[in-house]
């Protein structure tokens, strides 16, 4: 399992890293106006300047930073006579594989984003992807969603 949690942390920096390039990449080669804002239906409802990939770039440097961190500090479990030391470290396991696994998504959204941006200012599609929410749906709030329920449930 430890292997699979060094995998997570490898891709994350790998996608951040790929972000980053290809954001600074796109600056050079996007319009003065891109798309930054998409309705239900995947069209584009609103442009800015293209500098606004940074505040992108900024956002999602900012959350790869947190959550880098966050994984870092210690779950505070209740340590009562019931829970050993091996279930303990399971717990504490448990988080950083959950936290690691959203860091490989979040960094994986915001490279769709740039991507989606892409296709639409160079490659002249009319519509995000209609995979694009039912991504996000599927791979950080059901996810989500699971983890909570099992610490809940074993707490």
């Amino acid at each position: 399992m430890k292997k699979i949690n060094s995998i997570l942390i490898y891709l994350a920096w790998l996608l951040f890293i790929a972000f980053w390039i290809f954001t600074i990449y796109s600056y050079y080669i996007f319009p003065e106006s891109i798309p930054v804002h998409f309705n239900l239906k995947g069209e584009v409802d609103r442009y800015a300047n293209k500098s606004t990939n940074f505040l992108l770039l900024a956002i999602n440097t900012f959350v790869f930073v947190v959550f880098t961190f966050a994984k870092k500090i210690p779950a505070k479990f209740q340590t009562g006579n019931s829970i050993i030391k091996l279930e303990r470290e399971n717990q504490i396991f448990q988080q950083q594989f959950f936290f690691n696994y959203l860091r490989v998504v979040i960094q994986l959204i915001f490279l769709l984003i740039i991507i989606e941006v892409y296709q639409i200012v160079i490659l002249h599609h009319n519509t995000i992807g209609k995979f694009f929410l039912p991504f996000i749906i599927t791979f950080i709030f059901l996810p989500t969603a699971f983890y909570i329920y099992k610490a809940i449930k074993s707490n």
